[in-house]
């Protein structure tokens, strides 16, 4: 698992992660809570039927403040933001997201 500290730095390794597979993302949610998230920006991990919202696996990073990307789980796109993430850690390809 990775802590994050510099803002930037954790920003481009985040998205690093995300495009190379499933990541797990743990964040600080607006109302307070913290969220595990199991999502990804790999092309081929984001069903056909979401190609339409494929645009933002090329451009995750809307701004520095933001990350968007598929959730595994609930199957479809959120977003978080970077100074909020706590930890996140690349997963194995056959890590169960459950």
């Amino acid at each position: 698992m990775k802590k994050v500290y510099n803002k930037v730095d954790a920003r481009n390794e985040i998205v690093k992660c995300l495009l190379t597979g499933p990541t797990m993302v743990l964040f600080e949610k607006k109302d307070g809570s913290v969220r595990k998230m199991i999502c990804t920006l790999h092309h081929k991990l984001i069903p056909a039927t979401k190609e339409k919202l494929n645009d933002m696996s090329r451009n995750p990073v809307r701004s520095d403040a933001a990350i968007a990307a598929y959730d595994l789980e609930n199957a479809g796109w959120r977003s978080f933001l970077v100074d909020k993430v706590q930890f996140f850690e690349q997963l194995k390809p056959n890590t169960p997201t459950v």
